[in-house]
């Protein structure tokens, strides 16, 4: 089935476009899924780090996966609401600068051995993304809320109930281990989120069954197509890391950092390519000749 909510008003922003072919809500809650998913992998691989320099490499690709995760919530919860504005696009815009921030040293300066693992040492990146964060639960709450009181179908409504409960969870789970990671307020000495996730994915699951809150054959499909874009694109971006670096360092004699913003634009340009084969992969194994 297609959906062409919405669509119109997200065809000037060519990142948000990947959403307007089938089903946007669920191809976003998708990249969602996959996003926590990034953020866990890095966290808890973390434990495992022997070097501060994987250390380092996992704190950022978690952080970049919470990033992109808030992103995909608030384009979600923007679709869902039926929200005509176009603000969206600015949204991403924040994210991308924040996900090139912590691509460098806006978000950890480094990491330290404490208490048997590695922690990161915080640079002001971190410290903007937690208030963006708490910025944005208010609004999707808010959104949420004036949904709920526009709907009139009793099933809408209980799906809606439900995304306020289970989505809240999350999101404070989320904003206390923030403050308490950055030493701004303590209320339990505890990483509360892993918790939260489990909570938030069970819930979520239980409205999609019960009251058909999205497509769930579209997040399975959609949710193995982007991890396994999402790999690709790690991998290319670490081999080419791994090259420029040590051309830049002991040819040209640049400092450490260039090779990371220059793999990003390579991955700027071939993200599309990637994305379009990758696609016609999965069409060809799903769906055979149609």
């Amino acid at each position: 089935s297609q959906s062409s909510e919405a669509e119109g008003d997200y065809k000037g922003c060519p990142l948000i476009s990947l959403f307007t072919k089938v089903d946007q809500k669920g191809k976003l809650f998708a990249f969602f899924c996959l996003a926590l998913s990034l953020y866990n992998f890095g966290m808890y691989f973390i434990i495992f780090a022997s070097v501060p320099a994987t250390a380092l490499f996992l704190y950022k690709i978690s952080i970049i996966g919470g990033i992109m995760a808030v992103a995909f919530l608030l384009h979600f919860t923007i679709i869902h609401t039926n929200d005509k504005h176009h603000y969206m696009k600015y949204f991403y815009i924040f994210s991308l600068i924040l996900v090139i921030l912590a691509l460098g040293n806006g978000f950890f300066t480094g990491v330290e051995f404490v208490e048997n693992r590695y922690r990161e040492t915080l640079g002001f990146g971190y410290y903007l993304f937690t208030f963006f964060v708490i910025f944005s639960y208010l609004f999707i709450l808010a959104r949420f809320i004036m949904h709920l009181k526009n709907s009139k179908k009793f099933e809408v409504k209980n799906r809606t109930k439900y995304l306020i409960v289970f989505l809240s969870i999350l999101s404070l789970t989320v904003v206390l281990d923030m403050l308490r990671n950055a030493d701004i307020f303590v209320l339990i000495d505890t990483l509360l989120m892993q918790y939260g996730i489990i909570i938030f994915a069970s819930g979520v699951t239980y409205t999609i069954v019960k009251y058909k809150l999205l497509n769930i054959n579209v997040i399975i499909e959609k949710s193995v197509l982007y991890s396994t874009i999402g790999i690709i694109v790690l991998l290319i971006f670490e081999i080419v890391k791994l090259v420029l670096e040590d051309f830049f360092q002991n040819i040209l004699h640049l400092k450490e950092g260039y090779s990371a913003k220059v793999s990003v634009l390579v991955i700027a340009f071939l993200f599309e390519p990637i994305r379009n084969k990758t696609e016609k992969f999965f069409d060809k194994l799903f769906l055979g000749s149609k």
